[in-house]
C-alpha cells in the first residue's frame, strides 16, 4: 500500500543520507585518516599517493553500498550485481588507461577507483529512477532521521557496515604490504 510505498522511500533516503555522511566525512578528515592509516600500516609515500587519491571514491563507494542493500531490499539483486560488474569492468579498463597510456602507476590505479565509482553511482541513480520512480513517495525529512528508525536501520545494517570497513581495511593492508615489497610490478 501507500504506507510501504512511503516507508521504501524513507529507507532509501535514509541509506543516502547516512552513507553522504559517512563518505563526505572521509574526505573531510582525509588527512587524519591518511596519517593514522599509514602509521598503522607502515605506509610509504606510494601508498600514501595511492591514498589521498582513492579517498575521493569513498563517498561513492559508501553510497553504492547503502543503494546496493535498497536495491536488494526492493527483491531485485540483478541491479546491484549489473553494476558491480560494470563498476570493475570499467576500473580495470580505466585503470589500464591511466597506467600505461598515461604513466600514472599506482595513482593511475586509484584514479581508476574514482571514476568507476563515481560512474557507478550516477548508473546507480538513473537505474533506481528508471525502475522506482513509481514506488517513491514524499517523505519528511524528521521522520528519516527519528531515533527509532536510525537504530533499526543501524541494528539491520550494522555488520555489512562492519564487513565493508573490514574490507576497505584488507584492501589498504595489501596495497601497504606490496609497497614495503619495495617492486612497482608486485604493487
Amino acid at each position: 500500500g501507500a504506507g510501504d510505498f512511503y516507508e521504501t522511500t524513507a529507507m532509501l533516503v535514509r541509506a543516502v543520507v547516512i552513507s553522504l555522511a559517512m563518505g563526505v566525512a572521509c574526505v573531510v578528515f582525509q588527512k587524519p585518516l591518511g596519517a593514522l592509516s599509514l602509521w598503522l600500516m607502515n605506509g610509504d609515500g606510494l601508498v600514501a599517493d595511492y591514498f589521498y587519491a582513492r579517498i575521493w571514491a569513498m563517498p561513492a563507494g559508501i553510497l553504492l553500498f547503502g543503494i546496493y542493500g535498497w536495491f536488494v531490499g526492493m527483491q531485485n539483486a540483478t541491479i546491484p550485481m549489473t553494476i558491480s560488474i560494470i563498476v570493475n569492468s570499467l576500473h580495470i579498463v580505466v585503470g589500464y588507461w591511466f597506467v600505461f597510456s598515461y604513466d600514472m602507476g599506482i595513482v593511475g590505479i586509484a584514479y581508476a577507483s574514482v571514476v568507476s565509482q563515481w560512474i557507478g553511482l550516477a548508473l546507480a541513480v538513473l537505474l533506481i529512477f528508471i525502475f522506482f520512480r513509481k514506488t517513491f513517495r514524499p517523505v519528511k525529512f524528521a521522520e528519516v532521521l527519528k531515533l527509532d528508525a536510525m537504530r533499526r536501520f543501524f541494528s539491520v545494517n550494522g555488520d555489512i557496515i562492519v564487513r565493508t570497513f573490514c574490507n576497505v581495511g584488507v584492501y589498504t593492508f595489501f596495497t601497504a604490504a606490496s609497497a614495503r615489497m619495495g617492486n612497482d610490478a608486485i604493487l
